[in-house]
């Protein structure tokens, strides 16, 4: 398992409120899907498939006008 600095992980996100959210989702994905026990193994895989590309996310607002200020 490949190892990323933070500073190679936040360049992939916005802020890091959001990079934590889209991680631990994937994290609990992966944990379901692949049956993985440990949740520190589950994380560190779903930094690996979002530094390589494997997934994508988009950030939508819970604010129906918000986009259009």
């Amino acid at each position: 398992m490949k190892r990323y600095s933070n500073h190679q992980v936040l360049k992939k996100a916005e802020n890091k409120y959001i990079l934590s959210k889209v991680i631990a989702k994937k994290a609990r994905e992966l944990k379901a899907e692949e049956d993985i026990s440990i949740g520190y193994d589950a994380i560190n895989r779903a930094v690996e498939d979002l530094m390589e590309d494997k997934f994508s996310y988009k950030v939508i607002s819970k604010k129906p006008n918000e986009a259009e200020e």
